[in-house]
C-alpha cells in the first residue's frame, strides 16, 4: 500500500505544479479596453469595442491617446471582469509582458503583440 500512497503524492503534486503552471500563463480576470461611444438616435449610446484587451490600464490608456489621435471621437477606457476560473475572453488579451492570449484561451501564447506607435505614449 505504500507505493500506492506514493504515486498518490507525487500525482497530486504533479497536478498541483501543472496548475500554478497554468495560472501563471493564464489570462488576467480584469482588463482593460478602449470603446468608442456613439449618439445613434436620441437618448441612446452606442459602444463599439476598438482595441485588444489589455493587462494594464496604462496600455489601454496609451492605445486611447493614439485612437484619439488618429481618429478624432467619443472614446473611453472602460475595465472588464470575468468570473470564470480560469479567465477566458472573447477577444486577443495583450499581458504586460507584450505576450497576447488568443481568445478563449487561457494561456498565454509566445507571440509578441505589435508594438505601439511611438507618438501613443501616456501622459
Amino acid at each position: 500500500m505504500q507505493a500506492t500512497d506514493r504515486h498518490a503524492t507525487r500525482a497530486a503534486r504533479s497536478l498541483e505544479d501543472t496548475m500554478s503552471l497554468y495560472a501563471s500563463l493564464a489570462a488576467p480576470a480584469d482588463v482593460f479596453y478602449v470603446v468608442q461611444s456613439t449618439g445613434a438616435a436620441p437618448g441612446r449610446r452606442e459602444h463599439r469595442l476598438c482595441s485588444l484587451l489589455y493587462e494594464t490600464r496604462p496600455h489601454a490608456h496609451t492605445e486611447l491617446v493614439r485612437l484619439t489621435a488618429a481618429y478624432p471621437g467619443d472614446y473611453a477606457v472602460w475595465k472588464g471582469t470575468t468570473h470564470i476560473e480560469p479567465p477566458r475572453w472573447g477577444h486577443a488579451v495583450m499581458l504586460s509582458d507584450g505576450k497576447v492570449v488568443a481568445p478563449g484561451a487561457g494561456q498565454a501564447t509566445v507571440s509578441a503583440a505589435p508594438p505601439l506607435e511611438a507618438g501613443a505614449a501616456a501622459s
